[in-house]
């Protein structure tokens, strides 16, 4: 049937009736909107389009974003005992020759003596670390590199060995907002020279 507004609609006695949700007219099964009351009776997306694909949106960029945080690094050196960590690190690498050719060394454990710059504690014993590899001849310590580490917690300006394994390299944001990119490792060993 066809109201007088050129609605098309079914009668009562056809079996593809509903019932308006909101004037109980019976109306046809397909009816996007009610003849008699004129209320919309599409889903909320299909009314709200927009704001349905914004929120898809904003969901899609937050999955992204969780996808793509920087969880810890793993080794693949992690169960090897400690004996054998020692004998495979490649001893005191030049530190330019780490940051320009950063490619040949991942994969590959490193070997250095250095002084501990900076302690960030992730959770439990796992802490991220700054430490400086290379004594000056003036008896100062520098050029920094990340380190993954986990165990037991150390102190600024300590000397320790550290046995590593090169991830690649990290680029950071410092106090003052300057960006730098320094070699990354993770800790396979550390030992405290007190």
């Amino acid at each position: 049937m066809i109201d007088e507004k050129g609605v098309r609609y079914l009668s009562k006695n056809n079996n593809s009736t509903k019932k308006c949700p909101y004037c109980k007219e019976d109306i046809g099964v397909d009816a996007k909107k009610c003849p008699k009351c004129q209320s919309d009776l599409r889903s909320w997306l299909g009314r709200h389009k927009i704001l349905a694909g914004f929120f898809l949106l904003v969901i899609l960029v937050f999955i992204l974003i969780i996808s793509t945080a920087e969880g810890p690094s793993t080794s693949q050196y992690s169960d090897m005992p400690i004996s054998k960590v020692k004998s495979m690190a490649l001893e005191d690498v030049p530190y330019d020759d780490l940051v320009r050719n950063n490619n040949d060394y991942v994969g590959k454990i490193v070997h250095y003596k250095a002084e501990v710059a900076q302690i960030n504690k992730r959770y439990n014993d796992k802490y991220i670390l700054r430490v400086y590899v290379t004594k000056s001849e003036y008896n100062s310590w520098e050029n920094d590199v990340w380190v993954e580490y986990e165990g037991k917690r150390l102190v600024e300006k300590d000397i320790i060995d550290l046995w590593g394994e090169v991830v690649g390299l990290k680029e950071y944001e410092t106090v003052l907002r300057a960006s730098r990119t320094i070699p990354k490792t993770v800790a396979l060993h550390v030992e405290t020279n007190q």
